[in-house]
């Protein structure tokens, strides 16, 4: 077999870029890691952001029941998840759920569920639908377009499928007419 000069210096050449990407991705995959373990130790400790339960009734209480421009989002929303959860956990379940942010997150969305009911009603009653919306977004403030565009996107084909569907209708009551 022979092999040219070109053929060398080509596996010379991806030796060389293998051993420089490996260590490359390695250095790279090592800050990955102390990033993640430094964001779980903030988040394990309640360091920087991470430093009070964002859905602790407290938390909540301070953030919309002092502030008088919240004023319908804590009638409407906070207090009747704080009454459903009161009824549901005492007080020492309670501040045990909210240092595991995880159970205090489901029992809050169950609350949420339970009480979504009546908390429709007062907004309705207020006149302030848009209310709830704004609630969970500074509840999880993540601002993600992707969201929008699907919602978007599901009202367009619903659309579709609702102009086909009548579309069918009319074609179809003209086929069975034939038979």
């Amino acid at each position: 077999m022979h092999f040219t000069v070109g053929s060398l210096v080509a596996i010379a050449l991806a030796f060389i870029i293998i051993k420089f990407a490996t260590r490359l991705a390695m250095k790279v995959l090592g800050v990955a890691i102390l990033l993640l373990v430094g964001v779980y130790a903030m988040y394990h400790f309640g360091v920087g952001p991470f430093k009070q339960n964002p859905i602790a009734i407290e938390v909540l209480e301070e953030k919309y029941c002092s502030n008088s421009e919240e004023k319908i989002k804590c009638d409407c929303i906070v207090t009747p998840i704080k009454k459903d959860l009161m009824s549901r956990f005492t007080r020492a379940e309670l501040e045990e759920m909210e240092d595991d942010r995880l159970s205090m997150g489901y029992a809050f969305k169950k609350s949420f569920d339970a009480s979504k009911p009546q908390i429709m009603d007062c907004l309705k009653k207020q006149n302030a639908e848009g209310q709830l919306k704004e609630f969970t977004t500074d509840l999880i403030p993540i601002e993600n377009e992707v969201v929008d565009a699907l919602g978007k996107l599901k009202n367009k084909v619903q659309d579709k499928i609702e102009t086909s569907v009548e579309d069918f209708k009319s074609k179809k009551e003209g086929i069975d007419g034939k038979y």
